[in-house]
């Protein structure tokens, strides 16, 4: 049992990573069908976000499952922590999605009668989804319980989405002028009183 544990954990986690990774292509089609009459402002921060994620994968994934890396102390328990901080960055993920409701855009644009949202989570960071996103990452590092799938798998990712974030906070300072930088003021941009 001891011998199949870190197999049925590194499956659990890919099984995962397909199904929200799919979820995650399927809406980003449907979004960008609604808003195609909207133009990008994306500065292929998409493509390089796509290209993280699935380096990430095609790296960090079968990294886990060799010796290379491999976190030995307190396993099992590290990959159940693992866990609970992809359940955290998901919920955090789905519920910026949903406070943004029809705003929220895989890629960066400004959709006809763009509103300011500063509710909800959104009242403590601006880019909540993104901490999400980042938090699923390194939980799914986490549960493979090596260090070098944390390193494929959150670093690249985390780095796209500062690059993305500061391609959006231009945008939308451009759009909402000083509404938005008084909103800058007041908030963090990832991390609750942090960051």
């Amino acid at each position: 049992m001891k011998n199949i544990m870190p197999l049925i954990i590194n499956i659990t986690n890919i099984t995962f990573l397909i199904i929200w990774g799919a979820y995650e292509r399927i809406s980003a089609i449907q979004k960008e069908k609604k808003h195609s009459d909207s133009p990008d402002r994306d500065k292929s921060s998409l493509f390089i976000f796509y290209f993280t994620i699935f380096s990430g994968y095609c790296i960090g994934v079968p990294l886990s499952f060799t010796n290379y890396g491999k976190i030995t102390i307190l396993f099992p328990y590290i990959s159940f922590f693992g866990f609970v901080i992809i359940l955290i960055g998901l919920s955090i993920r789905l519920l910026a999605i949903r406070t943004l409701a029809e705003q929220f855009t895989y890629t960066v644009k400004i959709i006809s009668n763009h509103k300011l949202i500063t509710s909800g989570i959104y009242k403590y960071i601006r880019h909540p989804s993104y901490l999400g996103q980042s938090l699923i990452f390194l939980g799914s590092g986490i549960v493979f319980s090596n260090w070098l799938s944390i390193l494929f798998l959150f670093f690249p990712n985390f780095l796209a989405a500062i690059y993305r974030i500061s391609i959006e906070e231009k945008v939308l300072i451009e759009h909402f002028s000083d509404q938005y930088k008084e909103y800058i003021n007041r908030t963090k941009l990832l991390m609750p009183w942090i960051y």
